[in-house]
């Protein structure tokens, strides 16, 4: 058995709405880790492929201009969503 390991850095705090944002994590064991983004009409919209390293760490920057729900996943296992407040 080995398990999969699905984490989100995130800002407690609202970023400036279309300024650079670095999000890391850790995405151990996972195959083909992906970031997604909940759409206004609540479906998940892939936005980026990650590329961990070797104990999983990964680094992606993303512009966001609106606040939004992000969540990583990896095939059949998907982790909690986190909310990234814009301002």
């Amino acid at each position: 058995f080995t398990a999969t390991v699905l984490s989100l850095q995130y800002p407690s705090k609202a970023v400036v709405s279309g300024s650079s944002l670095k999000l890391s994590g850790r995405a151990r064991n996972a195959k083909s880790p992906t970031l997604e983004m909940r759409s206004s009409d609540g479906t998940w919209k892939k936005l980026r492929e990650l590329n961990p390293d070797s104990s999983g760490l990964f680094k992606v920057r993303i512009r966001p201009t609106a606040s939004a729900y992000y969540r990583l996943s990896d095939e059949s296992v998907v982790a909690a969503p986190v909310r990234i407040k814009v301002k």
